[in-house]
C-alpha cells in the first residue's frame, strides 16, 4: 500500500476540515508605560527668591530640566514609581528628594537651596 503526502499551504482547506480562524495570530498589543509628571519650584533660602535656570534632574532616567523665570520646573513622561529628584544651582548646595509618581498625575516637590 502506497501512502500519499499532502502539502497544505496557509489559506487552503482539506475537504471536510474546518476553516482555521486565523493562519497567523496577531502579536499582543504593546502596553504603554504608565507615566506622570513631576513639578515644583526651586528657591534660594538666603534671598527668599525663586531661581531661574536652576537644574532639576532625575539622574537614573537621564531626565533634566531648567527652571523658568518664575523658578518653576516640569519633568514630563516620568515612569510611575519612586524616583530621586535633585535640584542644583551654581553657588548653592544641591538638594535631593524622593518623589512618587503615579499614572496621569503630577507629583509636586519644591526645593529651597542653601549655601
Amino acid at each position: 500500500m502506497k501512502t500519499k503526502a499532502f502539502l497544505l499551504l496557509p489559506g487552503t482547506l482539506l475537504a471536510g476540515a474546518a476553516a482555521p480562524q486565523s493562519v497567523y495570530e496577531a502579536a499582543p498589543a504593546a502596553t504603554a508605560t504608565a507615566t506622570g509628571t513631576t513639578s515644583g519650584n526651586v528657591g534660594n533660602v538666603g534671598t527668599g527668591r525663586l531661581l531661574e535656570d536652576a537644574g532639576v534632574e532625575i539622574p537614573i532616567l537621564g531626565v533634566r530640566a531648567l527652571t523658568d523665570k518664575r523658578g518653576r520646573f516640569f519633568l514630563n513622561d516620568v515612569p510611575v514609581g519612586k524616583h530621586q529628584v535633585i535640584a542644583s544651582y551654581t553657588g548653592l548646595d544641591p538638594l535631593a528628594f524622593t518623589v512618587e509618581v503615579t499614572a496621569g498625575a503630577t507629583a509636586t516637590q519644591n526645593f529651597e537651596l542653601t549655601r
